[in-house]
């Protein structure tokens, strides 16, 4: 739309957002209750809720786990707590309208946690991701540079990655 609205005006447009410091991020008890309240595997303490990062309005990044991990699982957590035809995150999502929810997987690995917490942003688009413990710093390179600005690039997707994963994301 933007290039669009460029080239019929003849202007050239960027569009800024908010910094990712001047966003809202905080764990938000009001969502974890919902999640509890819809999703039966979390109410019944068997999958349990690692981390949450939401922004009012906008959404959430939801980092789960099975309780038990030495019992094998024919699903991931974070799949069950999307529900079969997506029925808990529909339930969800009513009150919280207009905010998406991601879940995501635990993983021990930090590299792991960062790539899967920066959906949309698929892992074969990732090159590298470089930790740097000093400054808690994760520094992402990219494969090829997307001609449009890509929904993973909002201030919104890296304020919540970057909170729920504990990492700066550069």
């Amino acid at each position: 739309n933007i290039k669009c609205a460029s080239e019929l005006t003849g202007w050239i447009i960027r569009v800024e957002g908010p910094t990712r410091s001047a966003i809202a991020v905080q764990p938000d008890e009001e969502l974890r209750k919902k999640l509890i309240q819809c999703i039966p595997q979390l109410r019944n303490n068997d999958i349990e809720i690692v981390r949450i990062a939401r922004i009012k309005g906008v959404g959430s990044r939801v980092i789960v786990k099975w309780k038990e991990e030495r019992v094998p699982r024919r699903f991931l957590a974070s799949q069950v707590c999307i529900g079969q035809d997506m029925e808990y995150l529909k339930a969800i999502q009513q009150e919280f309208v207009r905010e998406w929810i991601y879940f995501h997987e635990w993983a021990d690995d930090p590299v792991r946690q960062i790539k899967t917490c920066l959906y949309p942003l698929r892992e074969s688009d990732i090159e590298s991701v470089e930790l740097n413990n000093e400054s808690n710093t994760a520094v992402i390179k990219l494969k090829k540079i997307l001609e449009s600005p890509p929904l993973w690039r909002g201030q919104y997707n890296l304020a919540l990655a970057e909170r729920v994963t504990g990492w700066r994301i550069d």
